[in-house]
């Protein structure tokens, strides 16, 4: 933390960098308040957004996934009921469906995840998937202690460092449900993806740079260089549990839609080639 001070002042224009992106979180927060109904909206909206996520990609797993919903009634209990499709994996959900995928992966010349396969596929092999929420399914996946954190080589002590760091800054909980997750359940949000931001004549270099994989998988071997890119990266950034991940990038992309079913969202920003416009 004292060396990420002493960077920030001797890069002052990072602290401008740095409000501005926060101030494109609260937009962010603000839009999926607002399409969500204060992250409750209605199983009539729900339907909806559903609905419209399979109509955009009518591939077999989203139009299996919708099959289960509502035809078979799953996910559809407890807060689960407030969250649309997108927010939910298929599992395999047995030692026999382990299998099974091993098979299909020699059978089917490759494919064996449920979003390489057809609707017809899907449903032959429905007693060994699950409708599993993301986050449900990556701790299931990866366990409360991910493997990297077992071992001490370069790689595992990079990650251990990147994620202490990241903890100090964005803190444990997600932004918008206030959930407190383990580090690697969470998914790092580019606020502003892959273009700057532009506030007025401003322009600040808030485009991605690299994924959280980068700084301990394909990072540089010097230490400065590598300090600085994590420094870099993590003004950039917003912790956000999976589910609302995946929510907030619907919303952002979906602004007309919302407003065919009367939801207003005043989102203040447009993207302008590479960059990101304060239009108000």
């Amino acid at each position: 933390m004292e060396e990420f001070e002493e960077f920030l002042d001797d890069n002052p224009g990072k602290i401008n960098e740095w409000e501005a992106s926060k101030r494109v979180e609260k937009a962010q927060y603000e839009a999926v308040r607002v399409a969500t109904n204060d992250f409750k909206p209605s199983p009539e909206l729900i339907r909806l957004m559903d609905e419209e996520w399979v109509r955009q990609n009518p591939s077999g797993h989203r139009r299996y996934m919708f099959h289960l919903r509502y035809d078979l009634d799953m996910g559809l209990e407890g807060d689960q009921a407030y969250l649309p499709l997108m927010c939910f994996d298929l599992d395999h959900n047995s030692p026999q469906a382990e299998l099974q995928k091993k098979i299909d992966k020699i059978k089917l010349n490759g494919r064996c995840e449920p979003s390489e396969l057809t609707f017809e596929e899907l449903l032959e092999r429905s007693h060994l998937l699950t409708l599993l929420t993301r986050t449900d399914h990556a701790l299931k996946t990866h366990g409360e202690v991910p493997k990297i954190l077992s071992g001490n080589s370069s790689r595992s002590r990079r990650y251990k460092a990147v994620a202490a760091f990241e903890t100090s800054i964005l803190g444990v909980k997600c932004a918008m449900s206030g959930e407190v997750l383990p580090d690697h359940i969470f998914d790092g949000h580019h606020r502003t993806a892959k273009c700057d931001l532009q506030e007025g004549d401003a322009v600040y270099p808030t485009a991605k740079v690299c994924e959280r994989g980068g700084l301990y998988y394909h990072c540089p071997r010097e230490y400065i260089p590598w300090r600085n890119r994590l420094f870099n990266e993590v003004l950039k950034k917003t912790r956000l549990k999976k589910e609302w991940h995946k929510v907030l990038h619907w919303v952002l992309r979906n602004l007309d839609w919302f407003a065919l079913q009367g939801i207003t969202i005043d989102y203040p920003y447009k993207v302008d080639g590479t960059v990101l416009v304060r239009s108000s």
